[in-house]
Protein backbone atom coordinates (compact mmCIF):
# COMPACT_ATOMS: atom_id res chain seq x y z
CA UNK A 1 0.00 0.00 0.00
CA UNK A 2 2.86 2.42 1.50
CA UNK A 3 4.55 1.96 -1.96
CA UNK A 4 1.39 2.12 -4.28
CA UNK A 5 -0.67 5.07 -2.59
CA UNK A 6 -1.22 8.31 -5.11
CA UNK A 7 0.65 10.88 -3.02
CA UNK A 8 -1.23 14.34 -3.69
CA UNK A 9 0.97 17.83 -3.70
CA UNK A 10 2.42 19.03 -0.35
CA UNK A 11 2.11 15.68 1.13
CA UNK A 12 4.31 12.96 2.56
CA UNK A 13 4.47 9.50 3.09
CA UNK A 14 5.77 6.65 5.96
CA UNK A 15 5.59 3.64 6.85
CA UNK A 16 5.73 2.95 10.59
CA UNK A 17 6.32 -0.48 12.73
CA UNK A 18 3.47 0.08 15.58
CA UNK A 19 2.30 -1.59 18.60
CA UNK A 20 5.22 -4.35 20.30
CA UNK A 21 5.80 -5.06 17.04
CA UNK A 22 4.43 -7.00 13.32
CA UNK A 23 2.01 -4.40 12.32
CA UNK A 24 3.33 -1.59 10.38
CA UNK A 25 1.31 1.32 9.02
CA UNK A 26 0.90 3.49 5.95
CA UNK A 27 0.97 7.16 6.86
CA UNK A 28 0.02 10.37 4.33
CA UNK A 29 0.33 13.31 5.75
CA UNK A 30 -0.55 16.60 4.66
CA UNK A 31 0.95 19.64 6.97
CA UNK A 32 -1.00 22.47 7.79
CA UNK A 33 1.18 25.96 6.60
CA UNK A 34 2.73 27.60 9.46
CA UNK A 35 0.56 25.94 12.17
CA UNK A 36 2.24 23.01 13.82
CA UNK A 37 -0.59 20.73 12.76
CA UNK A 38 -1.19 18.15 10.05
CA UNK A 39 -4.21 16.20 8.23
CA UNK A 40 -2.92 12.72 8.95
CA UNK A 41 -4.63 9.55 7.21
CA UNK A 42 -2.94 6.20 7.99
CA UNK A 43 -3.89 2.38 7.03
CA UNK A 44 -2.93 -0.55 8.83
CA UNK A 45 -4.22 -4.16 9.08
CA UNK A 46 -7.30 -4.69 11.64
CA UNK A 47 -5.44 -6.80 14.01
CA UNK A 48 -3.92 -6.24 17.27
CA UNK A 49 -0.10 -6.74 17.61
CA UNK A 50 -0.09 -9.48 19.78
CA UNK A 51 -2.43 -11.88 17.55
CA UNK A 52 -0.06 -11.11 14.42
CA UNK A 53 2.19 -13.97 15.53
CA UNK A 54 -0.57 -16.34 16.01
CA UNK A 55 -2.27 -16.01 12.37
CA UNK A 56 -1.38 -18.29 9.91
CA UNK A 57 -4.26 -18.00 7.38
CA UNK A 58 -6.45 -15.29 6.38
CA UNK A 59 -9.40 -16.58 8.95
CA UNK A 60 -8.18 -14.22 11.21
CA UNK A 61 -7.97 -10.93 9.59
CA UNK A 62 -10.24 -8.23 10.75
CA UNK A 63 -10.29 -5.55 7.82
CA UNK A 64 -8.20 -2.85 6.78
CA UNK A 65 -8.44 0.00 9.63
CA UNK A 66 -8.08 3.62 8.18
CA UNK A 67 -7.85 6.50 10.87
CA UNK A 68 -8.34 10.28 10.16
CA UNK A 69 -6.39 12.55 12.68
CA UNK A 70 -5.58 16.38 12.62
CA UNK A 71 -2.33 15.99 14.47
CA UNK A 72 -0.87 18.52 16.89
CA UNK A 73 3.01 18.43 16.55
CA UNK A 74 6.07 19.45 18.73
CA UNK A 75 3.79 19.27 21.45
CA UNK A 76 3.91 17.96 25.33
CA UNK A 77 0.68 17.67 26.50
CA UNK A 78 -2.97 17.42 24.58
CA UNK A 79 -4.71 20.40 26.84
CA UNK A 80 -4.06 23.25 23.95
CA UNK A 81 -5.22 21.01 20.69
CA UNK A 82 -7.77 23.10 18.52
CA UNK A 83 -10.81 20.73 19.17
CA UNK A 84 -12.86 23.43 16.95
CA UNK A 85 -10.68 23.16 14.16
CA UNK A 86 -11.20 19.08 13.74
CA UNK A 87 -15.15 19.87 14.33
CA UNK A 88 -14.52 22.53 11.09
CA UNK A 89 -12.98 20.35 8.94
CA UNK A 90 -14.79 17.37 9.55
CA UNK A 91 -18.35 19.34 8.27
CA UNK A 92 -16.77 21.24 5.51
CA UNK A 93 -14.75 17.98 4.45
CA UNK A 94 -16.03 14.42 5.46
CA UNK A 95 -19.43 14.86 6.97
CA UNK A 96 -20.82 14.40 3.03
CA UNK A 97 -18.21 11.72 2.57
CA UNK A 98 -20.87 9.05 2.87
CA UNK A 99 -19.03 6.09 1.16
CA UNK A 100 -17.03 5.90 4.52
CA UNK A 101 -18.84 3.75 7.11
CA UNK A 102 -17.45 5.49 10.30
CA UNK A 103 -16.94 3.34 13.58
CA UNK A 104 -19.57 4.74 15.74
CA UNK A 105 -17.47 4.04 18.85
CA UNK A 106 -17.64 7.48 21.56
CA UNK A 107 -14.18 7.70 22.21
CA UNK A 108 -12.99 7.14 26.31
CA UNK A 109 -11.27 9.94 27.47
CA UNK A 110 -9.93 9.94 31.03
CA UNK A 111 -8.36 13.21 31.38
CA UNK A 112 -11.03 16.42 31.98
CA UNK A 113 -9.48 18.74 29.46
CA UNK A 114 -10.19 15.66 26.79
CA UNK A 115 -13.67 15.01 28.14
CA UNK A 116 -14.05 19.02 27.55
CA UNK A 117 -12.58 18.31 23.96
CA UNK A 118 -14.83 15.61 22.94
CA UNK A 119 -18.08 17.76 24.40
CA UNK A 120 -16.98 20.45 22.73
CA UNK A 121 -17.13 18.49 19.58
CA UNK A 122 -21.07 17.79 20.42
CA UNK A 123 -21.94 21.33 20.96
CA UNK A 124 -20.55 22.22 17.69
CA UNK A 125 -22.34 19.70 15.55
CA UNK A 126 -19.91 16.79 15.36
CA UNK A 127 -21.11 12.97 15.10
CA UNK A 128 -20.17 11.24 18.79
CA UNK A 129 -17.39 9.32 17.20
CA UNK A 130 -15.74 12.13 16.23
CA UNK A 131 -12.41 13.00 18.89
CA UNK A 132 -11.18 8.86 18.61
CA UNK A 133 -7.39 8.78 19.06
CA UNK A 134 -4.20 9.79 21.15
CA UNK A 135 -3.47 13.04 23.08
CA UNK A 136 -1.63 12.68 26.47
CA UNK A 137 0.05 10.06 26.91
CA UNK A 138 1.32 10.22 23.07
CA UNK A 139 2.44 13.82 23.03
CA UNK A 140 4.81 12.67 26.52
CA UNK A 141 5.85 9.81 24.19
CA UNK A 142 6.49 10.92 20.68
CA UNK A 143 5.18 14.75 21.09
CA UNK A 144 2.20 14.34 18.85
CA UNK A 145 -1.64 14.41 19.35
CA UNK A 146 -4.22 12.90 17.51
CA UNK A 147 -7.81 12.80 17.40
CA UNK A 148 -10.48 12.21 14.32
CA UNK A 149 -12.54 9.20 13.46
CA UNK A 150 -11.65 5.30 12.27
CA UNK A 151 -13.59 3.49 9.51
CA UNK A 152 -12.63 -0.42 8.85
CA UNK A 153 -12.73 -1.72 5.01
CA UNK A 154 -13.50 -5.70 5.49
CA UNK A 155 -11.05 -8.65 5.49
CA UNK A 156 -12.23 -9.26 1.88
CA UNK A 157 -10.49 -5.63 0.69
CA UNK A 158 -7.73 -6.49 -2.15
CA UNK A 159 -4.63 -4.60 -1.67
CA UNK A 160 -5.31 -2.93 -4.54
CA UNK A 161 -8.78 -1.82 -3.13
CA UNK A 162 -7.33 -0.62 -0.31
CA UNK A 163 -4.45 1.60 -1.70
CA UNK A 164 -7.42 3.59 -3.76
CA UNK A 165 -8.93 4.34 -0.61
CA UNK A 166 -5.87 5.70 0.99
CA UNK A 167 -5.36 7.62 -2.40
CA UNK A 168 -8.52 9.12 -2.25
CA UNK A 169 -8.75 9.93 1.29
CA UNK A 170 -4.96 11.76 0.99
CA UNK A 171 -6.59 14.09 -1.49
CA UNK A 172 -9.05 15.06 1.07
CA UNK A 173 -6.44 15.07 3.70
CA UNK A 174 -4.25 17.89 1.13
CA UNK A 175 -7.44 19.67 0.75
CA UNK A 176 -8.36 19.92 4.54
CA UNK A 177 -4.56 21.18 4.64
CA UNK A 178 -5.20 23.75 2.40
CA UNK A 179 -8.07 25.74 4.53
CA UNK A 180 -8.55 29.17 4.74
CA UNK A 181 -9.22 28.61 8.38
CA UNK A 182 -5.51 27.53 10.66
CA UNK A 183 -6.12 25.59 13.93
CA UNK A 184 -4.94 27.09 17.21
CA UNK A 185 -3.28 26.20 20.37
CA UNK A 186 0.33 25.35 20.97
CA UNK A 187 1.99 24.41 24.15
Amino acid sequence: MYDNVALPGGSSKAIREIGSGGLYVAIVDAPIPGSGYTVRWDATESLPTQEVGKLVDSSGLRGVDFRFFLVQQRVTSSKAFDWDHLALLWQEYLAQEDWISWRPHPPRKTLQWEKDGVARLKALGAPAFLGAGYGEKQAKLSGEVEFGARFVLPPSTTLKEATEVLSRVAVIGSRMAQHATQPQGRL
